[in-house]
Formats: structure tokens, C-alpha cells, sequence
């Protein structure tokens, strides 16, 4: 009967500490899961600014892009404004030559020259 008294009280010594290690693992792991939580959370703080930017980013290229087709467009117009004037000057140049050129031509023909073509 001792023999079993001495085997029980061995036995509830071990679980026991048994349950203190399981006590003292749990506390550990807890206090690992709250550091890493923390970390994490501080991480994503750091995070979230970085990830605004992130989208503010392509926004602000948008506006940028817009700006710039805008001044295309703007210089395009400006662009075919000057040519459109060049093509006047040039269509009035032709018709001034056609016209003096006409004029000479008939009096070469008035006068009887030959008019090299």
C-alpha cells in the first residue's frame, strides 16, 4: 500500500509540473503572439502612408498625363493654325504667280514671243 501511496504522490508531482511547463508555454507563446501582433501593427502603420502615396500616385500621373495631352492638343491646334496659314500664303503665292504668269504669257502672246515652257 505504500508502494502505491509513493507511486501516487510521484505521479501527481509530475502532473503537476506537467501543467506548470504547459502553463509556462502557454504564457510564451501568448506573449510571443502579443510581440508579434505589435510588430505587426506598427509595420502596417508604417505601411498604410506608403500605400496612399502608392495609389495617390497614379492619380497624380493621370493629371499630369491629362495636362500634357491638353497642351498637345492646345499646340496642335496652334500647329495647324501656322500650317493652315502657310498653306494660305502659299495657295495666294501660286495664285499670284499663275496670275503674273498668265499676265506674261499674253503679252509674250500679244507681242508674238514664244513662252518657254
Amino acid at each position: 500500500m505504500q508502494d502505491c501511496t509513493i507511486l501516487l504522490q510521484q505521479l501527481v508531482v509530475m502532473w503537476q509540473n506537467w501543467l506548470e511547463d504547459l502553463r509556462a508555454w502557454w504564457a510564451e507563446d501568448v506573449a510571443h503572439e502579443v510581440t508579434c501582433d505589435q510588430a505587426d501593427h506598427e509595420l502596417w502603420a508604417e505601411l498604410l502612408p506608403l500605400d496612399q502615396e502608392w495609389l495617390q500616385l497614379p492619380q497624380e500621373q493621370n493629371t499630369i498625363l491629362g495636362r500634357a495631352v491638353h497642351a498637345m492638343d492646345d499646340d496642335h491646334w496652334v500647329l495647324d493654325i501656322i500650317l493652315g496659314s502657310v498653306n494660305l500664303t502659299l495657295q495666294n503665292f501660286k495664285i499670284q504667280f499663275c496670275l503674273a504668269y498668265c499676265k506674261s504669257t499674253a503679252v509674250f502672246y500679244r507681242t508674238g514671243i514664244q513662252v518657254p515652257v
